[in-house]
């Protein structure tokens, strides 16, 4: 079974690696690149940092960002901290209403956020509707990577971490005349609609965005 790995770098690469000792063959091609963003740290004091990926650490730290009370939004992002030296909280679920509802009983008083330019923005919403403030500081953005895939080229499932990338995956699939019903992994109900609209008849939502999570997932298929 050979499973096309979407995500960004460092990630792919470790994915493909587990995929590999776990018996797949993995084809690594990102479809998207993370390029720094010129954003100097906001200022002000903040009682809790949300970091919402793991090139959000990297950046962040690179920008003088000094450690505070952090929360990582899954556990690729909790290892970038700790190699760091910060033991931070994650949520019960990877994602931003995981946080949410991690907050609901005991909110912060200050929020830092740290994330990308373009991605969703319900964590801010939720923080700045309820009086609390939030800064949103984005590091990176996600570039498109140009690319195509070989017609003579077997792919039998591929493994897709956000909206954004599943665009640019859609139009390298459907360009080649590939298949609708090839098994297309994705970490929340929120990105499998989106992989439905572009037309991916085959969806599967893993249990969260881990490695451990899509393996289990990519197990089940070949089964």
């Amino acid at each position: 079974m050979r499973v096309w790995v979407t995500r960004t770098e460092p990630g792919a690469s470790r994915l493909g690696a587990r995929l590999v000792d776990a018996g797949f063959e993995a084809w690594v091609h990102p479809v998207l690149k993370i390029e720094p963003a010129s954003s100097p740290l906001p200022g002000g004091q903040f009682a809790l940092t949300v970091f919402l990926s793991a090139h959000a650490v990297e950046l962040a730290v690179r920008n003088g960002w000094k450690p505070t009370p952090s929360l990582a939004i899954g556990k690729a992002t909790r290892r970038a901290l700790q190699r760091h030296g910060i033991d931070a909280r994650m949520p019960d679920r990877s994602s931003s209403e995981g946080i949410i509802a991690a907050f609901a009983a005991d909110p912060p008083q200050s929020v830092l956020i740290a994330a990308g330019e373009g991605g969703r923005d319900v964590l801010q919403q939720w923080l700045t509707q309820r009086g609390i403030p939030a800064v949103k500081w984005c590091l990176y953005r996600r570039v498109a990577v140009s690319g195509s895939l070989d017609s003579a080229q077997a792919i039998d499932a591929i493994v897709s971490s956000s909206a954004a990338a599943l665009r640019v995956v859609a139009n390298m699939w459907f360009a080649s005349s590939r298949s609708a019903n090839v098994a297309m992994l994705v970490p929340s109900d929120r990105v499998a609609q989106s992989a439905k609209v572009l037309g991916f008849a085959r969806v599967v939502v893993t249990d969260g965005a881990g490695d451990e999570a899509v393996i289990a997932a990519v197990e089940g298929i070949a089964r």
